[in-house]
């Protein structure tokens, strides 16, 4: 008796990627958000100190 095999689409086995899909959002370049966290983070010390 030979075995088959059930294949389903990827997108019913929940593997389905949306790769091909161009973001419409802004794209921010990860020094200007490294460099905001930072700045945000030395607000928040020296506020916090002058409290």
């Amino acid at each position: 008796m030979a075995q088959e095999m059930i294949r389903t689409p990827s997108s019913m086995a929940g593997i389905m990627g949306f790769y091909d899909s161009a973001g419409g959002g802004p794209t921010l370049d990860p020094k200007g958000v490294f460099a905001f966290t930072i700045l945000f983070i030395a607000i928040i010390k020296i506020v916090s100190m002058l409290m």
